[in-house]
Parts: C-alpha cells; sequence; structure tokens
C-alpha cells in the first residue's frame, strides 16, 4: 500500500510532536478530541500548531494514516530537510551534516533511518546518495542531492 502523502508543514509538524515526546497514538486522539492544549506548550521554532489542526480536521483519515504507519512528502524544500532531519532524527545543521543550496552532505545514518528517509523524502525532487558504509557501525555516509538545481530553497 502506498504512503500517504502530505505537504511540508503537515509532515514537519508531525514529526516536531513525535520529538517532543508525543506518541502516534496521543497525537491522533489529540486530533480527534480537539484537545490541542498538549500541543500548544510545544516549541515550534517560531510556527504554530494551526495548520496541522486545520489539515486534520478536513483529512483525519489520510492523517491518523500519515501519522500510524508512515508518510512521504509531496515535496520538501532544502529548509523543510533540514527541519525534518532535526525532528525525526534528532541531528543539527554544522554539527551533524553540512548544507548548500543543492542539499545536505556528511549525514551519518543507521540503517533503519536510512530506510525511514528513503520512504519520506520524495525521489523526484531528491536523490539520496550513500556514500560509505561502515559495518561495524552499522552506519551509512549519506549525501541528499536535489535533483533539479533551479529547485531551491524557499
Amino acid at each position: 500500500m502506498p504512503k500517504v502523502k502530505l505537504p511540508q508543514p503537515i509532515g514537519v509538524r508531525i514529526e516536531a510532536a513525535r520529538a517532543y515526546g508525543i506518541s502516534g497514538t496521543e497525537l491522533t486522539e489529540i486530533l480527534r478530541s480537539g484537545d490541542f492544549n498538549r500541543l500548544k506548550n510545544a516549541v515550534l521554532d517560531d510556527w504554530t500548531w494551526d495548520s496541522l489542526f486545520e489539515y486534520a480536521a478536513s483529512r483525519r483519515e489520510e492523517c491518523e494514516e500519515a501519522i500510524l504507519h508512515g508518510y512521504s512528502f509531496t515535496f520538501i524544500t532544502i529548509r523543510g530537510l533540514k527541519t525534518y532531519l532535526k525532528y525525526r532524527f534528532g541531528l543539527v545543521e554544522d554539527r551533524d551534516f553540512s548544507s548548500s543550496e543543492y542539499g545536505v552532505e556528511q549525514l551519518r545514518l543507521n540503517q533503519e533511518e536510512l530506510v525511514q528517509l528513503r520512504e519520506t523524502i520524495p525521489d523526484v525532487h531528491w536523490h539520496i546518495v550513500v556514500r560509505e558504509n561502515v559495518a561495524v557501525a552499522g552506519e551509512s555516509t549519506v549525501d541528499i542531492v536535489l535533483k533539479s538545481p533551479g529547485l531551491t530553497t524557499f
């Protein structure tokens, strides 16, 4: 079964909720009940949770499927990619990877994380290049490169 496709702001907010300690089941319960107070206290850089609430209200089943069983982005910008990496994997630019206007480099991921990344990031826009596998640590060094250089950060 293909994964639900989500807009960047929705997927990133789902990952931010998870990073805040909200499980998938809890998040679906919050969205069903409309009790958003548990999310209002989560720090989200400079954004709010409103877009997630509105999206879930109009597409509840799709949103719940994405939360519980995974999703892929319809499109994600370089800035969105870096934000996704921050919330999903706890990775920070200049500490865990470097970036340019065309993508991110020297990202270290274990096999499970690499599978998750491949399932979530749209391959129509991004090329995920495994540069090195380290068998002992079970990690790979990965670059994520924009396929069309005309599509830069927004």
